[in-house]
């Protein structure tokens, strides 16, 4: 205890002088008065074959989107339906549909530096991100097997359906689907909570619904390999009225 108030004395001693001074102490400065003597080089212009013109002087950015459909390195898909609607100010949105035929995409920002990214591989897959208020962050990703190199086949998700909805501030939301038929849900109106859904399966559905502030909730379905899922038919619902729950659910972790 001694000891303790020894320092928290020699602390306030220390704070006291040091707000007693101010300014910097000057030092001793070492000149060369010959440089800047030496003479210059000659000076050749070369021709010039470069554009006068430069690109247009753009603005800060506000509002960003990207949407790409296919891509570089990709097998591309058909009628692929893609849709961005942004209000507001500092907003980001980003969706990629890789691979695959007739999926369709939606993202909706109306507010204020709210983020949201969608990354869907296969077909006949929906995504919905629908962010109102400030500073929501939501993800969305589908696909049949995580990193895969393997292009179409049994390497991409078909028909799953996730979807997001944030009214409020400062929520996070994350859905992770590999598989088929699966569906995915999440709506958080309030501030702060955080919801994520984890699905390695088949033919399931998990849904969270979290109103209120500062909940928690994690759903996690199917198994941990990296491969193709066999797990089928998983349920699984989290509702959350009120602030500061948590919850978690596991199915089928092996």
């Amino acid at each position: 205890m001694k000891k303790v108030q020894l320092l928290a004395a020699a602390a306030v001693l220390f704070a006291s002088s040091a707000y007693a001074q101010s300014g910097t102490r000057e030092s001793f400065r070492a000149i060369n008065a010959c440089i800047g003597c030496e003479p210059l080089a000659p000076s050749i212009r070369e021709a010039s074959q470069t554009n006068p013109n430069g690109t247009p002087a753009l603005a800060a950015i506000d509002n960003c989107s990207v949407v790409v459909q296919g891509g570089a390195g990709v097998t591309t898909g058909s009628d692929n339906r893609a849709v961005v609607d942004q209000s507001g100010n500092g907003n980001r949105a980003a969706l990629f549909q890789r691979e695959g035929d007739r999926n369709y995409g939606l993202q909706v920002q109306t507010g204020n530096s709210n983020q949201a990214t969608a990354v869907v591989w296969g077909n006949r897959n929906t995504s919905l991100q629908l962010q109102s208020g400030d500073r929501n962050r939501a993800g969305i990703n589908v696909d049949q097997v995580e990193g895969s190199e393997s292009p179409r086949g049994t390497q991409n998700g078909n028909d799953n359906w996730a979807e997001q909805n944030q009214a409020g501030n400062d929520n996070n939301a994350d859905i992770r689907t590999y598989g088929n038929s699966n569906y995915a849900s999440q709506n958080q109106v309030g501030s702060r909570n955080s919801g994520s859904i984890m699905q390695r399966v088949n033919g399931s559905a998990a849904t969270q619904s979290q109103i209120g502030n500062d909940n928690t909730a994690v759903t996690m379905q199917g198994g941990l390999a990296n491969v193709p899922s066999s797990i089928s038919g998983q349920r699984s619902c989290i509702e959350q009225g009120g602030n500061s729950n948590q919850a978690l659910v596991l199915q089928d972790r092996r």
